[in-house]
């Protein structure tokens, strides 16, 4: 199954995320400290500094506040993450994040998956998502858009708690198939 353009509303929002840190804020600290929060998987660190940018009266554009709400949902702080979006959705009515943002919400539940891989070429993302699957893996492909350079992520499952594809990601793992837990 193949997701183009727009990737599978739960985890759309991890999808472009390493766009978005370009949008997040003009000031480079910030900036820096942000990508290296979230590269290493540190979630609570980006929310943590968003809030403190907020707190201090900087204003948030649309990317700080889709990836404020991503990053709480990666976290299971529904409400935070809800409010997050919300307020792009009404602050920012006409920014691409608004439609990822509808859809993560429209949802109801937040499912995650696990990223296995992410290829410059569609046809090799497709050749490995068919051998995840011949192995019972429900792997899929979708597309994204990074620095004008288009990416075929591979991705696996759908799972309702983090905990769930934490499980799926150990047993990958054990099979050569290192990845990343995504909302």
């Amino acid at each position: 199954m193949r997701a183009r353009g727009l990737l599978r509303p739960a985890v759309a929002g991890l999808a472009m995320t390493l766009g978005i840190f370009l949008a997040v804020t003009a000031h480079a600290e910030d900036l820096s400290s942000l990508q290296v929060s979230f590269l290493r998987g540190d979630y609570s660190g980006v929310v943590r500094e968003i809030r403190s940018m907020e707190s201090e009266g900087r204003s948030l554009n649309d990317g700080a506040l889709y990836l404020w709400g991503v990053c709480a949902l990666q976290l299971d702080h529904l409400e935070e993450g809800r409010l997050a979006l919300e307020r792009l959705m009404t602050q920012y009515p006409e920014s691409p994040w608004r439609v990822q943002a509808q859809r993560v919400l429209q949802q109801g539940t937040f499912a995650y998956c696990v990223q296995v891989g992410s290829f410059s070429s569609e046809r090799n993302a497709e050749k490995f998502s068919s051998e995840l699957k011949r192995r019972g893996y429900a792997s899929e492909v979708g597309e994204g858009v990074l620095g004008g350079k288009t990416f075929y992520r591979v991705r696996v499952g759908r799972f309702g708690s983090r905990m769930e594809a934490e499980g799926e990601l150990k047993r990958l793992k054990q099979e050569g198939f290192p990845g990343r837990v995504f909302p």
